[in-house]
């Protein structure tokens, strides 16, 4: 696993997450509201580095990004984690992680979301399905 970006020791307990506003103060073991990021051994890590939980080829026209690149298709992406809380979310099943949860998804080298992308004529590549500061490092 890799050590999360954005930490800060608060004490010899207690580190800090910066990668989003809740900067989250985690105790040993403990994660993050994302679900994705734990204290371990007094090193925040990322439980979903390199590991993804959804991949598609969807139109441009399903993101909201109204009149950017109309008409071409975009390779879509998730990392397990949301540190959102939105009671209409329709992703929940595949992002939301609970304490239990063990499972983060299967390993995917950045590079093969690039290939994967040009082989299905892609022209854009999109972090989605969750809030992307998930999937930061």
């Amino acid at each position: 696993m890799k050590a999360a970006l954005l930490q800060t020791c608060i004490d010899r307990l207690h580190l800090r997450c910066g990668v989003c506003p809740h900067a989250c103060v985690l105790r040993e073991n403990q994660r993050g509201k994302c679900g994705v990021r734990e204290n371990q051994d007094g090193i925040i890590v990322a439980l979903n580095d390199g590991l993804a939980v959804a991949k598609a080829v969807d139109p441009i026209e399903k993101k909201p990004l109204k009149r950017f690149m109309p008409g071409t298709m975009i390779y879509s992406t998730a990392a397990a984690g949301c540190n959102l809380s939105c009671p209409w979310c329709q992703n929940h099943a595949i992002v939301n992680v609970s304490p239990s949860t063990y499972y983060f998804g299967y390993p995917v080298h950045p590079e093969a979301h690039i290939v994967a992308a040009k082989k299905a004529r892609a022209k854009s590549l999109a972090m989605t399905y969750s809030e992307p500061t998930v999937a930061l490092e």
